[in-house]
């Protein structure tokens, strides 16, 4: 069949020709596609299949194909047809089949096959020529038993003796292609064609099989675990009792097919939509382990149905915003100091200056862009303009400019600063370096046509004497760094030493302008998305957040995850990629519900805001996106920082730990805010006396307790030491102050000024080391008192965690904490309020907290011991406060409320 007859009125498209005897075997691959271009992995596919020897018929039920692409078609395919989508894939098979129909005569196998795998990882020839060695007559990549015995219709090969026999027509022509096939139900076709297909064939008498079986599978695990667990029968059995022939084997055994089978396939709707919830997170990394295929394939297609979703939601990532220097660049690059604080001091990155703006986009050049590949930023390489300027205050001899960007390069890279750019054989070297290296790395350091043009013009330097050379040439003295005369004769314009060492180094030289780099470019500033990670069943929740940490989001994950069971929420919990100083011990937590990939429609995201745009860098936005995203953020400062009001973008609902957290997010956003406290757990843990922490049994202890890795000054320990000394004289030997602390670090000036005031006081115990929880706990119980003059808390989980367990509470009266420790259930310290100055926090513009009074706390301190009684009231209605308000249960019941409201089950 050809273009030039007439086209049926289902028919849109029908171009080619066969042209039978140049290739042994026919294939009809069946394609469709919501958009009109066809995929990368398709036409890798239909190449793949034409090396496989197969003339192929190429059947799409795309509303339409851009021109360019059926052009594209048309060299590896003999026909191509784009036709309405009647019968679906069955439908296309037929189509493609009655094309075939004059010439099936010449050749040796029928293949169908359909764009709904990736791959092929491995030559199909070994796949396609199975049955040859194994006696059969019909075969396929695989089959099931679900239903009854049949072959899977994503690839299907028919031999001569099939498709030259009359038991052949009599099947495919009860396959219908047009309009009355839209009559058929899609699980009709299954019934009838796929399932049906397989039953006529063996009921005639032929021989099918697969190239990977699910009885050949089921042998080969079979083997494998009694192999590996030969002395537990138990468990031998839990195992294989589980395996059956009638799952489908491209789902359930994905990676057992492509490690061990040489499978050259992965389902698409495995990646797309993963319908039977299985672990699929290390795929990549498996199909790269067997073959070389390109992997980008997968991740372009996948981002085909999700890119306009995902760009819309974070195109807020790319917007410029002014910056204190006065330039504007994407928000993303504002926020890089969120996340790596250290880098202004280490590196210079910020946004204060010209200077810190530039190292801060040559920071994301190398090495951050590498490791967070998902953002395609910017567009068409188009860096801002004032990176390719030349820098001020070098001298400029170093044959190219040397740019304000190549300066932001050599000021984030220790590994090239011994290269002297206040040196002549530095700046060149340093242009040897962008030429050579720097060029592979940096984007903006990658030469323009006109610096190429120049490096291979006639050399104008010292009166045109080396006219005879290139420009290029003026780089020789990188060559003779360690031998200062050349270096000096070379510089002076010595002909005959350039004459001589252009003859030996030209090769070298000419290599750099040869192997120039010409990087990708991101059409568009994106997001660039994988494939949706997980599934996303409409009821259950995925707490997002870090539940092995030993700290309070650690906490915050877990008594999210019980409240969230004792509601009745199916729970997965998903560990963000975030690394974590500390730890709980295995004890403590249980595994048992943490998934590799979210499994539902609804996040709980128990991080901070910083933490969450964290894991947009850390190629987590497929966590994000086309979820809704509840946000459980943890912030202490009665404001939302400005510069981070782009981030409320994430969230489609916020949970707040504290009417004062509820407060700040109601007056910086219209998204809904619900008032959701956190959970205060009290697991069995085993008693201690004082004498274990190293305290006198008889003493009365006051205890105070911070993590070094939160900020010193809002958590104010040395407040509590102030207290302590002005409540008790040198010569009261019958109290102690327990400072208990972890994650330390020398140098820190608030840290050197605890340790200066503990070594003046030897009633002042310090703890600076790890404890489990359980130790924590038992910490807390043993001491009589606990004291937080904490500036400012979103919740104050320890403080809540204190009264739970029964001990008095001196806590400062402000902020997240006044939920519950307030007068009557704690002695609350007030003070003045005190606007932040730079350094005491971060974010800390138009921000205040409270400095609590010293003197109060003292005499809070003093009252504990002299009034007793008073002190056990207020301990008890404390823990009565977070028993009624504060436990799993009651926020199980919060929980409840809102999550049925939302819809959620």
């Amino acid at each position: 069949m050809t273009s030039s007859k007439r086209k049926p009125s289902y028919v849109r498209v029908q171009k080619g020709s066969i042209q039978p005897g140049q290739r042994e075997n026919a294939c009809v691959f069946s394609h469709f596609s919501k958009v009109d271009r066809v995929a990368e992995y398709v036409f890798f596919y239909l190449q793949s299949l034409k090396d496989a020897g197969c003339d192929i018929v190429f059947v799409s039920t795309a509303d339409e194909i851009a021109k360019e692409d059926i052009d594209r078609l048309l060299g590896i395919c003999s026909v191509v047809v784009v036709r309405k989508n009647y019968g679906y894939d069955f439908g296309s098979y037929k189509f493609g089949i009655d094309v075939l129909q004059p010439y099936l005569g010449h050749y040796k196998k029928l293949i169908l096959a359909n764009d709904s795998c990736y791959g092929p990882f491995h030559d199909l020839s070994e796949m396609i020529n199975y049955g040859d060695h194994h006696h059969l007559d019909m075969w396929g990549a695989t089959d099931s038993f679900a239903v009854r015995y049949h072959i899977q219709s994503f690839f299907i090969v028919y031999s001569s003796a099939v498709f030259m026999s009359p038991a052949f027509p009599e099947f495919w022509d009860t396959v219908r292609y047009t309009r009355d096939a839209l009559k058929l139900k899609k699980q009709e076709i299954i019934d009838n064609y796929e399932i049906g297909g397989s039953t006529h064939f063996i009921d005639a008498l032929f021989r099918l099989g697969a190239f990977c079986s699910v009885a050949k599978i089921k042998r080969h695990i079979t083997h494998v675990v009694n192999q590996g667990i030969q002395d537990n029968g138990p468990m031998q059995r839990l195992l294989l009792s589980s395996i059956t022939v009638k799952h489908n084997p491209t789902h359930f055994f994905w990676d057992v097919l492509i490690r061990d089978f040489h499978f050259p396939f992965i389902k698409r709707e495995l990646l797309q939509v993963n319908p039977v919830r299985i672990a699929v997170s290390q795929w990549e990394s498996l199909v790269k382990s067997v073959s070389d295929y390109d992997t980008n394939l997968v991740h372009d297609h996948l981002a085909i149905g999700h890119a306009e979703e995902l760009n819309d939601r974070f195109a807020w990532l790319f917007e410029d915003v002014e910056t204190p220097s006065g330039l504007r660049v994407p928000f993303f690059l504002t926020q890089l100091l969120t996340i790596w604080p250290d880098l202004n001091q280490k590196l210079g990155v910020g946004v204060d200056t010209e200077a810190e703006v530039l190292n801060s986009i040559a920071y994301w050049e190398h090495p951050l862009r590498n490791n967070s590949y998902d953002v395609q930023w910017p567009e068409n390489n188009q860096f801002p303009a004032y990176v390719r300027e030349p820098a001020e205050g070098i001298e400029q001899d170093a044959v190219l400019a040397i740019t304000k960007g190549a300066v932001a390069a050599w000021n984030t890279r220790p590994d090239i600063q011994n290269m002297d750019l206040s040196t002549a054989m530095g700046r060149k070297q340093f242009m040897y370096w962008r030429l050579s290296l720097g060029q592979r790395e940096y984007r903006f350091l990658a030469p323009a046509q006109e610096e190429i043009d120049f490096l291979n013009a006639p050399c104008e330097a010292f009166g045109g004497k080396l006219s005879h050379l290139p420009n290029l040439a003026l780089l020789l003295p990188v060559f003779h760094a360690g031998t200062p005369s050349f270096v000096e004769a070379l510089h002076q314009g010595d002909v005959a030493l350039y004459n001589e060492w252009w003859a030996i180094k030209e090769p070298e030289l000419r290599a750099l302008l040869d192997g120039l780099v010409h990087h990708p470019a991101p059409a568009t500033n994106h997001i660039r998305m994988g494939r949706p990670v997980g599934t996303f069943k409409s009821d259950g929740i995925n707490v997002i957040g870090l539940p092995n940490g030993q700290f309070g989001i650690g906490e915050d994950a877990r008594t999210a995850t019980r409240a969230l069971l004792r509601a009745g929420f199916e729970t997965s919990v998903c560990p963000a990629p975030i690394a974590i100083a500390t730890t709980i011990s295995s004890e403590e937590w249980t595994d048992d519900f943490v998934q590799d990939e979210p499994v539902a429609r609804t996040n709980l995201i128990n991080l901070p805001a910083a933490d969450t745009y964290q894991l947009l860098m850390k190629r987590w936005a497929p966590v994000l996106a086309g979820r809704y995203n509840i946000c459980a953020w943890q912030w202490e400062l009665p404001v939302w920082p400005e510069p981070w009001r782009p981030l409320l973008n994430i969230p489609d609902e916020i949970w707040a730990q504290s009417r004062y957290v509820q407060k700040m997010f109601q007056d910086a956003t219209d998204k809904p805010v619900t008032y959701m406290p956190l959970a205060v757990d009290k697991p069995f843990f085993a008693p201690r006396g004082k004498a274990h922490f190293g305290i006198p049994e008889q003493a009365f202890a006051f205890l105070s307790v911070f993590d070094c890795n939160s900020w010193i000054k809002r958590k104010n320990p040395t407040g509590a030491l102030r207290a302590f000394a002005k409540a008790f004289p040198p010569s009261r030997t019958d109290v102690r102050l327990v400072v208990k602390i972890m994650n330390s670090r020398r140098g820190v000036p608030e840290y050197e000024e605890l340790l200066e005031q503990v070594a003046k006081d030897s009633r002042i115990i310090l703890i600076d080391e790890f404890l489990s929880r359980s130790d924590m706990l038992a910490l807390i119980d043993c001491c009589d008192v606990f004291v937080s003059l904490h500036r400012s808390e979103g919740f104050g989980r320890v403080v809540a965690e204190a009264m739970y367990v029964g001990k008095p509470v001196i806590s400062t009266n402000f902020s997240g904490s006044v939920d519950f420790a307030f007068e009557g259930t704690a002695y609350v310290v007030d003070g003045p309020l005190v606007k932040l100055q730079k350094g005491d926090y971060v974010e800390y513009k138009d921000q205040y907290w409270m400095d609590p009074d010293v003197g109060v706390a003292a005499q809070a301190m003093v009252k504990c011991i002299d009034d007793p009684e008073q002190t056990g009231k207020i301990a008890l209605a404390g823990q009565e406060q977070i028993a009624n308000n504060h436990t799993v249960f009651n926020i199980a019941v919060r929980y409840l409320h809102r999550l049925k409201a939302l819809g959620i089950n």
